[in-house]
């Protein structure tokens, strides 16, 4: 997850920040020299890591040291956002792609471009991963088959997506009418996304199989024994897949799809060599754990209850913070409540089909099968991870359960609990995000104007920058008529165009526009004196010429 969440969070980072907020001493060169510097900084680190880890492991328990290094590890990743951040915020990264190469507002070419250092760094911290796993392990991993294995795993997998739905928006951009649409009709953006994550979700089988080149388990002995437990199990036959994982002892399957159509599970070939067919069906038995108690539809419907409470939200706070605001806080809102509750979610989840498992085949069978995955994974029998307890702790609760039946019993009353109290909370953000949905309908006309009237300031400002001061004035007055927020515009037009005169109108009506002590009150008050100075001086002038007549 980590790998993933990293290169979610740098996307987000690199379109969330406004080239304009370049810093003064801004100098394309030096970030031109930055970013082969920050990758070879990246390399140097892991050295770092090779040298504390040879440290560490003197005279500690394996399972601390391994502990230790999980930790190292997850820090190191974390190290390419944190560079990708110096990237974006010290050197103006976002700048030099928008004006010094000129690919600002060009669809997809500019957000290839945004992104590309945030690539090659994480592709920098997994070859330093490779010298640091090849240290741990006491050989060297060949490294151009660990790249491919880990840029499957944390790169290619959330890039694709991400970068496809994000074009797509470029490309609406680009679009006047559609552009037009989106911005008159903000929920439009919502209903599209929700639509991607319904057909990410359908395709996510078909799509991690060819991603991480999965192909179907050959027939024999094996594959009858996981169909035969499907049928016990009483869950529809998915298909089995072999996960490759070139030859890096990778132990591990999961269960990916919620539609039974589609649905796969993956064995990677590691763990296919070194288990027997009956301690295949006990880990399979967890996997249909998580089918039967419906895990995977929890968590779409979770995500999106977290996708309407963000429109909900987004739109109470509309008028005291700016959409670039709202969308970096909405962003780190989901990640931290989303990855916090998926944490603590998961492991409760795997938990419960622990439970599934034992009750399928015998616990015995499934506490042995576990153990062995500790053993073959490294010895991380009692090393937590985010997403799943330590295997020590998830035997323990296997055992208290089938001795203690009623702490098992308690334990699903919560979960079940905790299931029901996301559902509401699920429908509850699903009625706030309609009563978005129906305001900005209803509020769709005065938008509508709104956005064209942004439109002709834009074109305004435009003619004006050009020389055009006539053609600009005139673009503004109709912006001015379509949207009174506009009218400090035209007023500011005609004030510079010498038209200084003719700007009292438009300045008072700006004036109802912005409160009281606001900069654009300010200034406003200050020109309506300079414009009732300059009348006075004129009907005294007319006032002289009348007397001289």
């Amino acid at each position: 997850m980590l790998p993933i969440f990293i290169l979610l969070a740098g996307i987000a980072l690199g379109i969330l920040w406004d080239p304009e907020w370049s810093t003064p001493y801004f100098d394309p060169r030096a970030t031109l020299l930055a970013l082969p510097g920050l990758l070879l900084f990246q390399l140097a680190a892991s050295r770092l890591v090779v040298l504390l880890e040879s440290r560490h492991r003197a005279g500690r328990p394996w399972h601390e040291h391994v502990a230790w290094l999980l930790r190292c590890s997850a820090a190191y990743r974390a190290l390419a956002l944190a560079l990708y951040a110096s990237l974006v915020w010290n050197f103006n990264w976002p700048w030099f792609v928008s004006h010094t190469l000129g690919l600002g507002g060009v669809p997809v070419v500019g957000l290839l471009a945004l992104v590309a250092p945030l690539v090659l760094l994480v592709l920098a911290s997994f070859a330093g991963l490779n010298r640091i796993e090849s240290a741990a392990r006491g050989t060297r991993l060949p490294l151009g088959p660990y790249l491919s294995f880990q840029a499957r795993m944390g790169l290619i997998l959330p890039l694709i997506p991400a970068l496809s739905v994000l074009s797509l928006f470029d490309v609406i951009q680009a679009v006047t009418p559609l552009r037009r649409a989106f911005a008159i009709a903000p929920f439009l953006s919502w209903l599209l996304l929700l639509g991607i994550a319904v057909t990410l979700v359908a395709a996510a089988p078909s799509f991690l199989a060819r991603v991480w080149g999965a192909f179907a388990m050959p027939e024999g002995p094996t594959l009858d024994r996981l169909r035969d437990l499907c049928d016990a199990a009483g869950v529809p036959r998915p298909r089995f897949l072999v996960w490759p994982t070139r030859g890096f002892g990778h132990i591990n399957a999961a269960v990916v799809g919620i539609l039974p159509r589609t649905r796969v599970v993956l064995f990677t070939d590691e763990m296919l060599a070194r288990f027997s067919p009956e301690e295949l069906a006990a880990v399979l038995a967890h996997e249909l754990g998580h089918i039967r108690h419906r895990h995977l539809q929890v968590y779409f419907l979770l995500a999106l209850s977290l996708a309407f409470f963000v429109t909900f939200a987004d739109d109470a706070f509309a008028t005291v913070a700016s959409e670039g605001a709202r969308a970096g806080v909405s962003l780190v809102a989901v990640a931290l409540a989303g990855g916090a509750g998926f944490g603590f979610l998961s492991r409760r989840f795997e938990r419960q089909a622990d439970l599934f498992a034992a009750r399928t085949v015998d616990a015995t069978s499934f506490v042995a099968a576990l153990e062995k995955v500790a053993e073959l994974s490294g010895d991380v029998r009692k090393v937590w991870f985010f997403t799943h307890m330590s295997i020590e702790e998830r035997v323990n609760h296997i055992l208290e359960a089938f001795s203690r039946p009623e702490s098992a019993a308690r334990f699903e009353r919560r979960l079940r609990s905790l299931v029901l109290a996301g559902v509401a909370f699920a429908a509850v953000s699903l009625g706030g995000a309609l009563i978005v949905i129906a305001r900005q309908i209803t509020r769709a006309p005065v938008r509508r104007a709104e956005v064209l009237a942004e439109e002709d300031a834009h074109e305004a400002r435009r003619l004006w920058s050009n020389g055009d001061r006539a053609a600009g004035i005139e673009r503004a007055a109709r912006a001015a008529g379509r949207d009174p927020g506009q009218a400090l515009l035209y007023a500011e037009m005609l004030f510079s165009g010498d038209r200084a005169l003719e700007a009292r109108e438009p300045y008072e009506r700006a004036r109802a526009v912005y409160p009281d002590g606001s900069e654009e009150r300010v200034l406003i008050d200050e020109r309506l004196q300079l414009i009732e100075g300059m009348e006075q001086r004129a009907r005294r002038r007319t006032a002289e010429d009348d007397k001289i007549r």
